[in-house]
C-alpha cells in the first residue's frame, strides 16, 4: 500500500487526470462539452417519446419510474465497464513511471461521475416539469443516495480493475455479468411487488437497493430502509478492500502482464 502522507497528492492527480480525459473527450467532438448536455436529453427524450407518446405503458408514473431505475444504473454500468481497461488504456503510462494502479479506475469513476451528474440534473427537472412532481423534503436525502451510489460505484471499478488484466476473458465474463444485473436490479419492474423470496433474494443485489432508494424518495415521498443501504455500504467496503487489496499485492506485476 502507498503511504497514508502521499493520499492527498494521489487526490490531486485523480482530479487532474480526470479533468484532462474530460478536456480530451470534449475536444474529440464536434460540440465539445455541449455533448454532455444533448446525449443525456437524447438518452432521456426516447424514453419518453417511447413509453409516454408512443406505447403508454405501465401506468401513469412508468416513464418516472423507468427513468429512475435507467439513470441510476447508466452512472454504475457504464463507469464498472469503462473502468474494467482503466489499467490496459494507460498501458503506456504505467509502463514508464510509477504511480498506484488504484488511481487509474478512480478517475474513471470520477470522470463518469462528471458526466452523469449531468444525466441527474436533467432527472430532476423532468421529473419537475413534464411529470409535475413537486420536490417535498425527502428530496434532501438525494445527496446521500448520490454519495452511496459512489462509493458502491468506485469499489465495483477498483475491483473490476484489479482482475481484468490477468485474463481478458474476464472482461467478457463482466459484460454479461452486467448484462444479468441489469434485468435483476428492478429498471423495469418494482421489487417489491415481486414474491416474498424473489424479493429477498433481490434485495442482496445493492443496485437494486439503490434504484428502489432513488424511487421511494424521488417518487414515494418516503426514505428508503436502513437496511438496505446497509447493504449498499457493505459492497461497496467490501469490494473496495478486494480490489485496493490485490492491486497492491500485484502492483508491479501489471505493467509486465498488461497488453502480453
Amino acid at each position: 500500500m502507498f503511504p497514508m502522507t502521499r493520499i492527498p497528492h494521489y487526490l490531486q492527480l485523480v482530479l487532474f487526470k480526470a479533468y484532462a480525459e474530460l478536456r480530451a473527450e470534449a475536444t474529440r467532438a464536434y460540440l465539445g462539452f455541449l455533448w454532455w448536455f444533448l446525449e443525456p436529453v437524447l438518452y432521456m427524450g426516447v424514453f419518453y417519446l417511447i413509453f409516454e407518446i408512443g406505447f403508454r405503458s405501465g401506468g401513469e408514473d412508468f416513464v418516472p419510474f423507468l427513468m429512475c431505475g435507467m439513470v441510476a444504473w447508466k452512472w454504475f454500468g457504464s463507469t464498472v465497464s469503462a473502468s474494467a481497461g482503466s489499467l490496459g488504456k494507460n498501458a503506456g503510462l504505467i509502463q514508464q513511471v510509477y504511480l498506484p494502479k488504484i488511481v487509474l479506475p478512480l478517475v474513471t469513476v470520477v470522470s463518469n461521475t462528471v458526466k452523469s451528474s449531468v444525466i441527474m440534473l436533467l432527472l430532476l427537472v423532468l421529473l419537475v416539469v413534464p411529470f409535475g412532481k413537486s420536490p417535498t423534503a425527502t428530496w434532501l436525502f438525494i445527496p446521500v443516495l448520490l454519495v452511496m451510489e459512489f462509493l458502491l460505484i468506485a469499489g465495483a471499478a477498483v475491483l473490476v480493475a484489479s482482475l481484468v488484466p490477468f485474463a481478458q476473458d474476464l472482461r467478457l465474463l463482466l459484460d454479461n455479468a452486467l448484462m444479468m444485473l441489469f434485468f435483476m436490479s428492478g429498471i423495469f419492474f418494482d421489487i417489491n411487488k415481486m414474491p416474498d423470496t424473489a424479493r429477498q433474494v433481490l434485495g442482496f443485489n445493492p443496485m437494486a437497493v439503490v434504484i428502489d432508494a432513488y424511487r421511494s424518495v424521488l417518487l414515494r415521498d418516503t426514505l428508503p430502509e436502513t437496511s438496505g443501504l446497509l447493504i449498499v455500504l457493505a459492497a461497496a467496503a467490501l469490494s473496495m478492500a478486494a480490489g485496493a487489496a490485490i492491486l497492491a499485492r500485484f502492483d508491479r506485476v501489471y505493467p509486465k502482464i498488461i497488453n502480453r
